[in-house]
């Protein structure tokens, strides 16, 4: 759900979390999920440079 824009306090109530380490762990994944498509960014844009 987060992936889809939907905010970690929500996502939390829906899925019945009482526990604020739990939404701490979706935290974690999103931040490694964007650090993953900055560096997929990096390498795509580094492959157009060497293109042109």
């Amino acid at each position: 759900m987060l992936t889809l824009d939907v905010d970690i306090y929500t996502t939390s109530k829906l899925l019945g979390h009482k526990n604020i380490a739990t939404r701490q762990i979706y935290a974690k994944i999103i931040a490694l999920k964007k650090d993953d498509a900055v560096n997929r960014w990096m390498r795509f844009s580094n492959d157009l440079q060497l293109v042109f």
